[in-house]
């Protein structure tokens, strides 16, 4: 316990006076003369009307500490939401690149293909394709010739060999069946 006498306070703020006051002017008053004592506590800083009855409380810093805390769980939940955003949008961006790779993979082997297409049909060079594809009756390459004559000498013969053999079973089977 600390105790203080004051001979002078100031009646406009209530603070004891000395020669270098400057007044915060809070209530209109006069300055009082006279003795006046006043007891503090030595560990809190309050006043203290009675020694036996003053229960001396400790500042603590609590309420500082779970208000930090606090703040720190509001800006680890804010840090999360956004590291989420972050990866749904990143997620977004590679979705739609790949979507993007595999469109333009696409219109390539389209333009290829219009490509080759329309090199085909523009130009009937008879000397660059398969003579078994070869669909030109007067096609003057030596291979496409040779092989539709091949063709249409085993047509011939195919049919008159099926024919002589189709035509033996049928009778055949005609004679057994009477």
């Amino acid at each position: 316990m600390r105790a203080r006498l004051t001979l002078w306070t100031c009646g406009g703020c209530g603070k004891p006076r000395g020669i270098h006051h400057v007044c915060a002017k809070r209530r209109k008053g006069r300055d009082r003369i006279g003795p006046r004592l006043t007891v503090t506590c030595s560990l809190c800083g309050k006043p203290v009307g009675s020694p036996l009855a003053h229960t001396c409380s400790v500042r603590s810093d609590f309420a500082r500490r779970k208000a930090a805390q606090a703040r720190a769980v509001k800006a680890d939940a804010r840090k999360r939401k956004r590291r989420a955003a972050a990866a749904r949008k990143r997620a977004r961006l590679k979705e739609r690149k790949r979507e993007a790779a595999v469109r333009r993979r696409q219109r390539l082997a389209e333009a290829a293909a219009a490509r080759s297409r329309t090199a085909r049909s523009q130009s009937h060079d008879r000397d660059r394709h398969e003579y078994g594809d070869c669909s030109d009756e007067n096609c003057g390459r030596k291979l496409c010739q040779v092989y539709r004559d091949g063709i249409e000498a085993g047509r011939a013969e195919g049919q008159a060999s099926g024919y002589a053999d189709g035509y033996a079973e049928g009778m055949n089977a005609a004679c057994q069946a009477s």
